[in-house]
């Protein structure tokens, strides 16, 4: 579940929404350190959606949000921005 919400994360970056990409990002990165999995190997993704957003404080508001959300509030999310 992790893998594929960094794999949205990148679609939606590339989409044209760095927020949802970070927020996609923050869930997937909870989910992995629940698990205790390794760390992602979309760095590079997390860094294109700093990029894009051009705004500290934007990217870690984003990025807290999508850490606070449970599986279920991540799926949900991942679903209605894949739409």
């Amino acid at each position: 579940i992790a893998y594929s919400l960094d794999e949205l994360a990148a679609l939606v970056c590339a989409g044209g929404d760095p927020v949802a990409a970070v927020r996609l990002c923050a869930a997937a990165a909870r989910l992995r350190d629940e698990m205790g999995s390794p760390a992602s190997p979309h760095a590079a993704g997390v860094a294109a959606a700093r990029l894009a957003l051009q705004d500290d404080m934007a990217f870690d508001i984003a990025w807290r949000e999508g850490r606070a959300w449970s599986l279920e509030q991540a799926i949900a999310f991942a679903l209605a921005t894949s739409d």
